[in-house]
C-alpha cells in the first residue's frame, strides 16, 4: 500500500519542483545568491591570503586571520550544496533516460526506513558535533612546540618539519 502511495506521489510531483532546489543550492556556491557565493568567498580568501603572504604580512594580519577561524566550514557547506545539486538535478531519473525514480522504489517498510533514518541522523549528528568541538578547540589552542619553531629541514623537504613535530607530539603523549 505504501509503495503504491509513494509511486502516486512521485507521479504528481512535477520535475519543475526540483529546479527551485537546484537554483537555491547553486546560489550558495555562486555570487548573487542568498549566501553571496561560498565558492567565490573561498577563492577570495585564498587570493587575499596569497597577497598577504607575498608581502610577508600574512601572520601579522589579525584582521584577516581572526575571521578565518570561523570560515573553516565553508568547504563542507560547498560540498554539501554541490551534492544536493547533483542528487536533485538528475530527478526524475535514477539513471538518466533509462531508469526513473518512480520505477526504482524498493519494497522496504516505512518503519525500517524511519528507524534507519533516525539512527543515521543521531550517529552523524553526534560525530559531526564532536568534530566541530574538537576543531574549534584546536583552533583556539593554536600551534605549539615544534610546529611554531623554524624548521631544521631543507626548503625542498617541507614535510620533514611536520614529521619532526609529529614525532615530538607522540613522545610527549607517551
Amino acid at each position: 500500500m505504501l509503495t503504491f502511495i509513494a509511486k502516486r506521489l512521485l507521479q504528481l510531483v512535477p520535475t519543475l519542483f526540483f529546479v527551485s532546489v537546484i537554483i537555491f543550492s547553486l546560489q550558495q556556491l555562486l555570487p548573487g545568491g542568498y549566501f553571496s557565493g561560498i565558492g567565490v568567498a573561498m577563492i577570495a580568501i585564498g587570493v587575499i591570503g596569497a597577497f598577504l603572504w607575498s608581502r610577508r604580512t600574512l601572520f601579522e594580519s589579525g584582521w584577516y586571520l581572526r575571521p578565518l577561524t570561523y570560515a573553516w566550514p565553508l568547504g563542507f557547506i560547498a560540498i554539501l550544496a554541490g551534492w544536493w545539486v547533483t542528487e536533485t538535478g538528475r530527478q526524475p531519473f535514477i539513471v538518466y533516460g533509462i531508469l526513473r525514480t518512480l520505477d526504482a522504489v524498493s519494497p522496504v517498510t516505512f518503519g525500517a526506513v524511519l528507524t534507519s533514518l533516525i539512527l543515521f541522523v543521531l550517529v552523524y549528528s553526534s560525530v559531526f558535533s564532536m568534530g566541530i568541538l574538537y576543531i574549534n578547540k584546536l583552533i583556539e589552542k593554536g600551534p605549539e612546540g615544534k610546529a611554531i619553531e623554524a624548521p631544521d629541514a631543507l626548503p625542498s623537504r617541507p614535510l620533514a618539519a611536520a614529521q619532526g613535530a609529529a614525532r615530538d607530539a607522540l613522545r610527549t603523549a607517551e
